[in-house]
């Protein structure tokens, strides 16, 4: 969402929706803060929440004056969970909004497709209520990682910064917090290291991981057990996000050893990527085809969705792939 030029330009009403919640919530706050000013912030500001809802409160505190300032905010969290019929009593309302308030409603939806949207989310839409806060790209996550590292005072390579989102996955909100505790981990040093991401983000160690990953390179399905035992106790997200790292590596050197690179600094460069530990990436990569990394890398996306999804216990979700992992390894071997 742009940032107005003055509180004149703030909406009366928004429908915030989006898969990036840490983006929505920071439009919340940069609202808050232009438009609650002075000593009576409390007396202006009120929330509601979609259980136990009744709407004929929130457009009664939006009809309110605000307390010895121009505006006040309302912010309905869970609107999205609301039935048609008790969207419909705010109609009124919307249609002639106070315009010394700012109603936010919030939506839990992600996505809402506006050819087949309702009544309501068209009619938001075309008032111009409606803000989509959409999760970043690749790129612009990355970039926004490596800001928000020079406003501390820090640097972070990119290297480091495809690791961390590796291991944290591409919600700013989790991002933000491994950030700053990395931080506050590295205290007076400059940068922030891969080092400092594999001791303070995950405690699945490099090693673990990429003897996790070997294993399933060479097939040996009783030292990916044991792997998995040794890390038994760690959350299955934070496994995951190790062993997805480790074979985005291997991806890279793969596409680098292929491309003609020779030499562990020329390979590192190639594939962009650190030259630490790169030699024992390059001897690992031989094991797989690049049609297998690419298998792997899409199942490990696959078993990411369904650990956030499923009521399966994660750990047994994440034995269960390793296990098929270096099955369907045997049976493309042998044919």
């Amino acid at each position: 969402m742009s940032t107005p030029t003055n509180t004149t330009d703030i909406k009366p009403v928004y429908y915030f929706y989006g898969a990036d919640t840490f983006l929505l919530e920071e439009a919340i706050e940069k609202i808050k803060s232009r438009l609650l000013t002075g000593g009576f912030k409390s007396m202006n500001y009120e929330t509601f929440n979609s259980a136990n809802l009744k709407p004929e409160a929130v457009v009664m505190a939006a009809e309110t004056l605000p307390a010895f300032a121009e505006r006040r905010v309302i912010v309905v969290k869970g609107f999205g969970k609301l039935k048609d019929v008790e969207r419909k009593k705010f109609m009124p309302y919307l249609e002639n909004p106070s315009p010394s308030t700012c109603l936010i409603l919030i939506s839990d939806e992600e996505y809402i497709n506006l050819k087949k949207a309702t009544v309501f989310t068209k009619f938001m839409n075309k008032k111009g209520y409606l803000r989509e806060f959409k999760a970043l790209s690749a790129g612009a996550l990355n970039k926004w990682v490596v800001d928000y590292v020079k406003k501390a005072g820090k640097n972070i390579s990119m290297a480091v910064v495809e690791m961390l989102v590796a291991l944290i996955g591409g919600k700013l909100k989790d991002i933000k917090g491994e950030l700053d505790k990395l931080t506050l981990f590295i205290g007076t040093n400059d940068a922030i290291t891969e080092a400092d991401v594999e001791m303070c983000v995950t405690g699945v160690s490099d090693d673990n991981a990429f003897d996790l990953a070997g294993a399933i390179g060479v097939k040996d399905t009783g030292s990916a057990l044991k792997v998995l035992l040794n890390i038994k106790g760690e959350e299955p997200l934070k496994v995951l996000g190790a062993l997805t790292w480790q074979f985005r590596l291997l991806v890279k050197v793969k596409d680098a050893v292929d491309g003609g690179a020779r030499r562990p600094f020329d390979i590192a460069k190639a594939a962009k990527i650190s030259p630490y530990n790169i030699e024992r990436h390059v001897s690992l990569c031989r094991n797989f085809s690049t049609g297998e990394l690419m298998d792997v890398m899409v199942r490990l996306g696959e078993l990411d969705k369904s650990l956030k999804s499923s009521r399966l216990p994660g750990d047994m979700q994440m034995t269960s792939l390793v296990l098929d992992l270096c099955k369907k390894r045997q049976v493309r071997r042998a044919g």
